[in-house]
């Protein structure tokens, strides 16, 4: 009998130490092999009252952490879900997911306002520093409640500068940008020119808006304009009005273009003179 009870109780803890070789968190991990995907949220933007839901692609979204942030603040909120209020607006939203062992699976993020959000991130995060020289970057902008129209959004490539005089030398500068394919940014027709103006000495943020908007209930030439907020490299930079170029085009100043005509012009006798003709003199 004690020889029973000898091998027995030497068998359990032969058993118990190769179980706990296996650590917990690696225990979790073998139960079920799940492929999970991008995270994002349910909606192309926030809304004051309405819940944002974490969605993770190829994954129900149970059984895993959520740890929610606003500008970068830990809240407590535990759920797959957080409705903003009217004190999160122009706040960075952000949502780190975890599986149960603890391992991140990835991050959401959002700025929450009521305007459409026009988030530009520039190569290598490049500072604008030139009015004449563009830089490359990556622009996609969020829509609201009555900008969601995808052909009036954008998400690609763009060039950005500087522009302005006076309100280039103020903190909050105001830029051109250069799309890579003309887009009907906002129904204002197709182009790939495109002002952002900051309106540093204006704090109403409202003159430039009502002086267009009287040019056209007079029936003047004027520019289209939406109020947008701006994030700058990851950085929320204020309210700024996206505007058309002022530019020879059907869709902005409708007129004929005589340098374009002279170039074309130019072209065509180059072609027909290729071999009597430089490129130096054709462009001269």
């Amino acid at each position: 009998m004690k020889r029973f009870l000898a091998t027995f109780l030497c068998a359990t803890m032969f058993l118990s130490a190769t179980v706990l070789t296996v650590p917990a968190k690696e225990y979790i991990s073998l139960l079920k092999d799940e492929s999970y995907g991008e995270v994002c949220f349910d909606s192309d933007f926030a809304q004051v009252g309405v819940p944002l839901k974490i969605n993770i692609e190829g994954h129900d979204g149970e059984n895993l952490i959520y740890r929610w942030y606003i500008d970068g603040k830990r809240i407590d909120n535990n759920s797959a879900s957080y409705a903003p209020g009217e004190y999160d607006l122009q706040s960075m939203i952000s949502v780190d997911v975890f599986k149960p062992d603890g391992s991140r699976i990835g991050t959401a993020e959002m700025f929450i306002s009521d305007l459409p959000v026009i988030y530009i991130e520039t190569e290598n995060n490049q500072q604008i520093v030139s009015k004449e020289n563009y830089i490359n970057a990556d622009m996609k902008i969020q829509g609201n409640a009555e900008f969601n129209a995808d052909e009036h959004l954008y998400k690609g490539k763009t060039e950005i500068r500087g522009r302005g005089n006076s309100t280039w030398n103020t903190q909050k500068k105001p830029y051109r940008l250069k799309l890579d394919e003309k887009s009907d940014l906002f129904g204002m027709g197709k182009s790939k020119h495109w002002v952002l103006l900051s309106n540093p000495f204006d704090t109403s943020l409202l003159r430039n808006h009502i002086s267009y908007n009287l040019a056209a209930d007079m029936g003047l030439g004027y520019q289209k304009t939406v109020w947008v907020d701006l994030v700058l490299n990851g950085v929320p930079v204020g309210n700024y009005q996206l505007c058309e170029h002022i530019r020879v085009d059907e869709n902005r100043v409708e007129i004929t273009n005589w340098e374009d005509l002279a170039e074309d012009a130019a072209k065509a006798i180059y072609n027909a003179n290729k071999s009597s003709m430089t490129k130096d003199e054709r462009d001269e």
